[in-house]
């Protein structure tokens, strides 16, 4: 399983978004996306299959997400601390 964790804080605003992908050849089953006080529960991932979960608006403070959790049967577990895009002055939350 491949997991790919991305937050993206627009002044006040963010947003999270988790990617997973199955690359193994079986399904996953169970699998368990923790984001610290809110969790995405879901029953299968079939093999070659990408998911993208996020958590709703309101269930986080986005400053203070710092890595996600993702279990499944068969002993996965995997903690990923998440990527944000480069802040560049003239974007949007960019530095001026």
């Amino acid at each position: 399983m491949d997991v790919d964790a991305f937050k993206d804080q627009v002044d006040v605003m963010g947003f999270t978004r988790i990617i997973l992908t199955n690359t193994g050849r079986s399904t996953l089953t169970n699998i368990v996306v923790d984001f610290g006080n809110y969790q995405e529960r879901i029953p299968k991932l079939p093999s070659g299959q990408k998911l993208m979960v996020s958590p709703q608006s309101g269930d986080f403070d986005i400053a203070e997400l710092d890595e996600v959790t993702v279990t499944a049967d068969n002993g996965i577990h995997i903690t990923k601390k998440y990527r944000q895009a480069p802040k560049m002055p003239g974007m949007i939350g960019g530095m001026g």
